[in-house]
């Protein structure tokens, strides 16, 4: 892990830098940044327990996970992502941990994540080295396998 970053938790003064970031990691196309990286949809999924964690390395934002209720047992993480040169560092693994943190301290009982496992294989491995449960796969309107996974945090 790097030292000195900054974790700051549903710090919204700044919600630009990590929606910045989104786009830059995602790539997305103009519908699909209107419709997942715009700043009244993140709002709106962090006002009622929902978590939005951006990390910095000084300045310069490095990572960020945005999280909401689905119902009051369950909190989504929805969207996650790390700088491609701060890979491989731990910073997922922080943030994940904080999320856990977060979701026990608010009450949740379980957290869920949707993930492509041949999109990203990276976060597929992930849940499955920790133990969430696959509920369901179906594909989205572009073809692609979506995997739903569940995990019980309490």
């Amino acid at each position: 892990m790097i030292p000195n970053l900054t974790y700051k938790l549903n710090d919204i003064s700044n919600i630009d830098n990590p929606l910045i970031l989104s786009i830059k990691i995602f790539n997305p196309s103009k519908e699909k940044t209107l419709k997942y990286h715009n700043k009244e949809d993140w709002l709106n999924k962090i006002k009622d327990k929902g978590i939005l964690i951006s990390v910095y390395d000084d300045d310069k934002c490095i990572a960020f996970a945005i999280c909401y209720k689905t119902n009051s047992d369950t909190l989504h993480i929805w969207n996650v992502g790390v700088l491609d040169e701060y890979r491989g560092l731990g910073i997922w693994r922080e943030t994940y941990n904080r999320i856990i943190d977060y979701a026990i301290k608010q009450g949740f009982k379980k957290i869920t994540l949707n993930t492509y496992k041949d999109k990203f294989p990276n976060m597929y491995a992930f849940v499955k080295k920790e133990s969430f449960d696959l509920i369901k796969e179906e594909f989205n309107k572009d073809g692609e396998m979506k995997s739903c996974f569940v995990k019980r945090v309490r």
